[in-house]
């Protein structure tokens, strides 16, 4: 096995290099040694312990197919069946002729499967899409891989970009050996990001945090969602390579107070009932690639994209270089989420809002109950959200059950994280900044998404009021002081996203008439808090 040089530096994380004989040589051994050199332990496994000859591919002058040549040997430290992918950061399928026998072995199906569901970052070259695509889990993702294997790519229900370097969510992937310099960095860097979200969040759970399904019992708290997280990221590190990133999309994990920079997503209801294609050309003017897609009676994106279809939707995505970050489902009520996450797994979302229904306002003695069971109703869908890689993030909502600031914090305590966390709304909270910023600190890895939204008169009786006061629930135009939230938000080391947000009056009209008037209202507000953050 090739050693692990001592650079001076503690391991940031361990990650898997899947292989087999017949594995390529450079595929593989490039991104042994950059992530060595990364500061990260690499652990290649195979179907046993043992040693196993690499192989060396070029097509020579002459030929159309690839030639072969022995190249070194590699030991394996891990056999598949040894794996415990809870254990590492990230996972890299090389290519070579070995993915097309190693894919049918059951525990690397089940390792590719918890990599895909989780989020972590994975990298893919060359004939290494054989094994994600045989375990079905490149369904409407996008990728490259060398020419010949796009077929095994496309059958199993993946997008083929040929590109050097396809970056999509959590997924890196490359053609061959020579488009290691274009796509490998982009891996390292959700591998740093994951590694210190992982940092973060560990440095921040509090002691004796109740499980959920032992709502009286102190147990282990669990990681903010891996999936919201890496959607996050993703749209800095993708806009970077290009060439086009801002100050709203710059790459950067969830980390230490100095290094946290606000992540944002469009709300596709701001322009009311606008199509979806002119909502998607307008998010190259905000600096970002992620949309949030809302339904009537706020919008009618969502059904704009069902209305297109898979095909078509994913065409669209790419022809305004756009992202689904998540959806927003009120409409749906929590017991009919299921219906939601097979669309945005196909997409690449991941997440999905919704909240309680119930009961405000219960005395504390009902409201831990009534939190308990509504959370023990959602385990089917839940499990469901797991399955399909997409967390779920309730709102807190003043007029129903999760609101208040005790209840959002009882949520906190008993929600099975990461795959059900809360979505904040300062505007359904009382209007003072400390308090909020509190509540920040104390849901922690709970909290999977946040309005950048304030209360206005008006707002919630639906009662007629001038635009110019409606326009004081965004950062910026009313009076509540965004400063401390930012400043709880970058303490925790939130990795999820921001979204500027209001209210029209009636719902489902944009916050402003013009198209381009609305996004320069979104852009003012990301302007407010990313000048807030930097503060």
């Amino acid at each position: 096995m090739l050693p692990s040089p001592d650079n001076g530096r503690p391991c940031r994380g361990r990650v898997l290099i899947v292989i087999g004989d017949a594995t390529e040589t450079v595929d593989t051994l490039y991104p042994h040694l950059r992530l060595q050199e990364a500061g990260f332990e690499p652990v290649v496994i195979a179907p046993e312990r043992r040693e196993y000859q690499m192989v060396m591919h070029e097509v020579r002058d002459g030929w159309s197919i690839t030639k072969e040549w022995e190249g070194y040997r590699l030991a394996a430290d891990l056999a598949f069946a040894e794996v415990d992918p809870e254990a590492f950061l990230g996972i890299f399928f090389s290519g070579g002729r070995a993915p097309e026998y190693i894919r049918y072995d059951a525990d690397l199906v089940r390792i590719t499967r918890h990599f895909f569901a989780a989020g972590k970052p994975i990298a893919s070259v060359c004939h290494g899409v054989e094994v994600p695509a045989y375990a079905d889990c490149v369904r409407g993702r996008r990728m490259t891989t060398v020419a010949k294997c796009r077929f095994d790519l496309e059958v199993a229900g993946g997008v083929y970009v040929d590109a050097p370097q396809v970056v999509d969510g959590n997924l890196v992937s490359g053609r061959t050996w020579h488009d290691h310099g274009h796509y490998i960095g982009a891996w390292i860097n959700l591998l740093e990001a994951e590694a210190a979200r992982q940092a973060a969040a560990a440095g921040s759970r509090p002691a004796g945090r109740p499980d959920a399904a032992e709502p009286n019992a102190a147990g282990p708290e669990k990681l903010l969602s891996r999936r919201s997280f890496s959607a996050s990221v993703v749209a800095g590190l993708a806009a970077a390579s290009a060439g086009a990133a801002s100050a709203a999309t710059a790459p950067g994990p969830a980390a230490p107070a100095a290094a946290w920079t606000p992540r944002f997503v469009v709300a596709s209801c701001m322009y009311g009932t606008a199509p979806l294609e002119t909502v998607l050309a307008e998010l190259p003017r905000l600096g970002t690639q992620l949309v949030d897609l809302w339904p009537r009676h706020h919008g009618s994106q969502r059904e704009d994209a069902a209305a297109l279809g898979d095909e078509a939707f994913a065409a669209l995505l790419e022809k305004h270089a756009a992202r689904l970050a998540m959806t927003t489902r009120y409409d749906l009520g929590p017991a009919r989420l299921g219906e939601e996450l097979p669309f945005l797994a196909r997409h690449g979302g991941t997440l999905v809002v919704a909240n309680t229904g119930g009961p405000a306002g219960l005395p504390a003695a009902d409201l831990r109950r009534e939190i308990g069971r509504f959370i023990e109703g959602m385990k089917p869908v839940v499990e469901a959200a797991e399955q399909h890689g997409v967390s779920i993030a309730i709102e807190g909502h003043s007029k129903m059950l999760v609101g208040s600031p005790d209840s959002l914090r009882i949520f906190a305590e008993l929600a099975p994280l990461p795959w059900l966390g809360i979505a904040l709304a300062p505007a359904h909270l009382p209007q003072d900044p400390a308090l909020v910023a509190a509540l920040v600190r104390d849901l922690g890895p709970a909290l999977a998404h946040v309005y950048a939204w304030q209360h206005s008169a008006g707002v919630f009786d639906m009662q007629p009021v001038p635009l110019e006061t409606q326009l004081e629930q965004l950062p910026g135009v009313g009076p509540f002081d965004f400063r401390p939230l930012m400043q709880a938000l970058r303490e925790i080391g939130y990795a999820g996203l921001i979204e500027p947000f209001m209210h029209p009056t009636p719902r489902g009209i944009p916050i402003v008439p013009e198209t381009a008037g609305v996004t320069d209202r979104i852009a003012a507000a990301e302007r407010h808090l990313l000048g807030l953050a930097e503060s």
